[in-house]
């Protein structure tokens, strides 16, 4: 039981700003959104490796997999690459307190295509964007390179944990067809830490300012972590309040289950 809670859970542990970690993060959506019944898994690789004192290096690599319907009218099993992150962050950590700042670049290697499969393509990058309520939309963007700026800060207290992050991207098209657009998020959550298991809820604004109509994303969600020694685990589940995945379990609309573990070293 404890390893199953353990892949269903995620870690909130007190550790140092550049200490290494590598995990997995998938996540999960099921729904008609596609036009059809559809399974949509966005499984992103994450690692973050210490360069020095405070420097860390930041490295994200996702993927999309979709089972069923497409935009398309095709009912196929679809895996496709999404685009990486490379980045470098520079933190700070003052006892219980933790500050960092960083700069990355989001490589182009999410591709359209033509004719049917540039139909499939956009929908299902737009339904990992929209599972996870658009946060860190770059990584989704189809021929797009992005330059990302993230914040994130950290208090640790004993019984309470507070984290906010924030980031900035000019995402620059590379394809035919599109413009170069930029995106803003801020997110906030707190959790109550009950020995290993820390239990909470996180907000999530993203807002797209070059896109026409409802341009904001308002997701909150449930979030529980374990840590349990150098491994952690972490489950969110995102509801998107309004915006361009709709008000989530709504016709046509978005939600999202993000699990993630990994370790500490």
């Amino acid at each position: 039981m404890r390893s199953m809670f353990l892949a269903l859970a995620f870690l909130s542990g007190s550790v140092a700003y550049a200490d290494n970690q590598l995990g997995l993060g998938v996540g999960v959506y099921t729904g008609d959104s596609l036009s059809a019944d559809t399974a949509v898994l966005s499984p992103v690789l994450e690692g973050r490796f210490k360069l020095s004192g405070r420097t860390r290096l930041d490295l994200q690599v996702p993927f999309v997999a979709v089972d069923g319907g497409s935009l398309a009218g095709q009912d196929t099993t679809r895996f496709r690459l999404a685009n990486p992150y490379l980045g470098v962050s520079y933190g700070f950590d003052f006892d219980v307190r933790k500050l960092g700042i960083g700069g990355g670049l989001s490589l182009p290697a999410a591709r359209l295509g033509d004719g049917v499969a540039r139909i499939d393509a956009a929908g299902d990058y737009n339904a990992a964007s929209l599972s996870r309520g658009n946060y860190r939309r770059w990584l989704w963007a189809p021929e797009a390179l992005s330059l990302v700026v993230p914040l994130e800060a950290e208090i640790d207290l004993p019984l309470v944990t507070l984290r906010g992050d924030a980031a900035y991207a000019l995402m620059i098209s590379t394809g035919d067809g599109s413009e170069t657009e930029s995106v803003a998020q801020i997110g906030a959550e707190g959790l109550v830490n009950l020995a290993f298991l820390g239990l909470g809820v996180r907000a999530q604004a993203v807002w797209q300012p070059n896109q026409d109509g409802d341009n904001a994303q308002v997701s909150l969600g449930p979030l529980a972590e374990i840590n349990a020694g150098p491994f952690y685990a972490r489950s969110l589940f995102v509801f998107n309040i309004d915006g361009p995945g709709g008000r989530s379990f709504s016709d046509a609309a978005f939600w999202g289950l993000d699990l993630a573990a990994g370790i500490r070293f």
